[in-house]
């Protein structure tokens, strides 16, 4: 609310109100899951005939992410891509945070092969992110997969992915699948 009431009162002070300071309100809205003031930001912006770029994008998805919107966030990402702005992996991974909230993991998984073939990188937040996502919807073994898929990819398994895999293991009882996983990379 505040970083909406400092926009008007810029405006109100004739202060010039550009992309930065857009962004940073859209930040702010989804700091304080406020993620509806961010979309009326967007709007704002694009009313002013100001292009939001990939930060603006990454600000938005990340507020609407958290409120587990998957929806909008696909729907989001679509508009990204007709505009021509590339997504980065903050993109991705907010996303894929959205799928994680809610479990969606069909999605999730298209979105990581769409994240391939775009040439973005993942990082451990991307992996946590979607296998979190497979944990929730009770897909183990394919949280598994993942983990094991880290290595192709040249990233580190953190302590968070590694916690990710044994929750979902957990869950679902699976503790020898889970004392496996543990194993395996004790002997890496």
């Amino acid at each position: 609310r505040r970083a909406l009431s400092f926009l008007s009162t810029m405006h109100e002070r004739s202060i010039e109100r550009n992309i930065i300071t857009r962004n940073s309100a859209i930040s702010a809205c989804g700091r304080g899951s406020a993620w509806p003031a961010a979309l009326q930001l967007l709007d704002s912006l694009k009313s002013c005939s100001l292009e939001p770029d990939i930060i603006t994008q990454n600000s938005l998805l990340s507020a609407v992410s958290k409120s587990g919107h998957w929806e909008l966030c696909v729907s989001l990402f679509d508009e990204m891509q007709t505009a021509k702005v590339k997504g980065d992996v903050i993109t991705y991974n907010a996303l894929l945070t959205a799928f994680e909230k809610t479990g969606a993991w069909p999605p999730a998984l298209e979105l990581l092969e769409t994240m391939q073939g775009a040439e973005v990188l993942p990082d451990s937040l991307t992996f946590s992110a979607a296998m979190g996502c497979l944990g929730r919807a009770g897909e183990w073994p394919r949280a598994l997969e993942l983990l094991e898929s880290m290595s192709t990819c040249r990233v580190e398994k953190s302590t968070v992915c590694l916690n990710v895999v044994l929750t979902a293991c957990e869950r679902r009882g699976v503790w020898r699948q889970a004392f496996d996983v543990l194993g395996r990379l004790a002997s890496e």
